[in-house]
């Protein structure tokens, strides 16, 4: 979300305001936490940031409060606007009869949204220089306590591009022979999805590039068992 703009409200605006998506919701001004009344504001909140831009009234509405009626579900985005407004900021929202979004000058820092940029950057242009994704930010899946069909589809979508960055530092590590650091972030993938088996193949060459065959047929072994145990396949023999 793109900061700047002068804007008139109370003096507590001009410290940031920050959102943390990534395990659970957290909303900070400076130090202090924001609290929001209700889960359904802070999934409104959410969405309107993983989604910039203008979005139907009638759809959010469907999309947050489909076990209601129309009518219902209209008036509980209504209710949840004007709390987003008195409990974070009169600025934050652009609406009108038919749409809503988050004001595109709002100065807000989000976690998955700065995380998404780097690492996009990074798949990009590749190297070896860790510090370029900022790996520390993806602190957990994407609000692990909402179940919502389209928050499992971003927590999938930023799962993968997580995955995506590990495994492709991994590879230019190994690339420039630095393999200890390889094997940290290889692990690390596998530390979210115990199955992946590129992640898995990463270890393997790194032990025997070290001269260590036992270690890369237990990794081997590893894999075997957990792509049986997820996937019911067996590993290829790449």
């Amino acid at each position: 979300m793109a900061s700047g703009g002068s804007r008139n409200s109370c003096e507590s605006v001009d410290l940031p305001l920050r959102v943390h998506l990534f395990g659970r919701f957290r909303f900070e001004r400076g130090s202090e936490a924001i609290r929001l009344s209700t889960r359904k504001v802070e999934l409104l909140l959410a969405y309107l940031v993983l989604n910039p831009g203008f979005h139907s009234r009638e759809r959010t509405a469907a999309l947050l409060w489909g076990d209601s009626s129309d009518q219902s579900a209209r008036a509980s985005l209504r209710n949840a606007l004007a709390i987003l407004r008195r409990e974070v900021d009169p600025d934050l929202l652009a609406t009108d009869r038919q749409s809503v979004a988050l004001r595109a000058d709002f100065p807000l820092w989000v976690d998955a949204l700065q995380f998404r940029s780097e690492a996009r950057r990074f798949l990009d242009s590749p190297s070896s220089d860790h510090s370029r994704v900022p790996l520390d930010l993806y602190t957990d899946d994407l609000l692990v306590d909402f179940y919502e069909d389209w928050v499992l589809v971003e927590r999938r979508g930023f799962r993968e591009l997580y995955l995506d960055a590990l495994l492709e530092l991994t590879q230019q590590l190994r690339s420039h022979t630095e393999y200890e650091d390889a094997r940290r972030f290889a692990t690390l993938a596998l530390h979210h999805d115990r199955a992946n088996e590129r992640a898995h193949q990463h270890l393997m060459f790194c032990h025997l590039a070290v001269g260590n065959r036992a270690a890369a047929l237990r990794q081997f072994e590893s894999c075997r068992a957990a792509m049986e145990e997820e996937l019911g396949v067996e590993p290829s023999d790449a």
